[in-house]
């Protein structure tokens, strides 16, 4: 029986291609071509999440023989509730599966590790980020919690995954335009709806537990 309080995990990389007939996430996440229906409509406005869906727990990988679940935080990043309403932060960490901490268990990711000694630390990693991913997750959600440290975590597949964000329009707005954003702080609401949807989501974006 569908349980409305547990999610499946959506890849924000996933939703600038769109390639809906991969039979697996990962084939969704490293196809190469940027679709021009990327994103999700919120509230009518082509959107590009770089977060998932807010305060639900999230059903992620199985690496090791178990699923791995996470207690999104009000923004669908892999990170306890509560910090994000207290700027500044001591840490922000940027990145992709490795900085989300991809199938181990919540307080076994880097950042959890990290918050022990700076509690106010919020990682905003999602798989298959690539560089400018990233550079956009830090104009829209990072700047205004004001950290003391930014941890921006590369890895040697970035260059490929930014040859297939610089096909991006509005991933490119970010770069060329120093004002840019979608405003997705302020639109969560919208943004969980919109991941929601079955006919937005389909199963070759998620990974759900058997």
């Amino acid at each position: 029986k569908e349980d409305p309080t547990v999610q499946s995990f959506a890849i924000p990389r996933a939703l600038l291609t769109h390639n809906l007939d991969a039979p697996r996430w990962a084939d969704e996440a490293i196809a190469h071509t940027v679709r021009p229906d990327w994103g999700v409509k919120v509230d009518g406005v082509q959107t590009l999440p770089f977060g998932g869906v807010s305060s639900k727990k999230t059903v992620f990988c199985n690496e090791g023989g178990y699923w791995a679940l996470f207690d999104a935080d009000e923004h669908g990043f892999n990170n306890p509730k509560g910090i994000w309403g207290a700027p500044p932060l001591d840490v922000a960490i940027l990145g992709d599966s490795y900085s989300q901490g991809a199938c181990v268990p919540q307080d076994k990711i880097t950042a959890a590790y990290v918050r022990k000694k700076f509690p106010k630390t919020l990682t905003f990693g999602m798989c298959a980020n690539g560089p400018l991913m990233e550079y956009a997750s830090l104009k829209e959600l990072v700047v205004d919690l004001k950290p003391r440290i930014v941890l921006w975590v590369y890895y040697n597949n970035d260059l490929s995954d930014m040859d297939v964000e610089a096909q991006s329009e509005v991933l490119m707005k970010y770069v060329d335009d120093d004002n840019f954003r979608q405003g997705l702080a302020a639109r969560q609401a919208g943004v969980d709806k919109a991941l929601d949807a079955s006919t937005v989501v389909p199963s070759a974006f998620v990974l759900s537990a058997p």
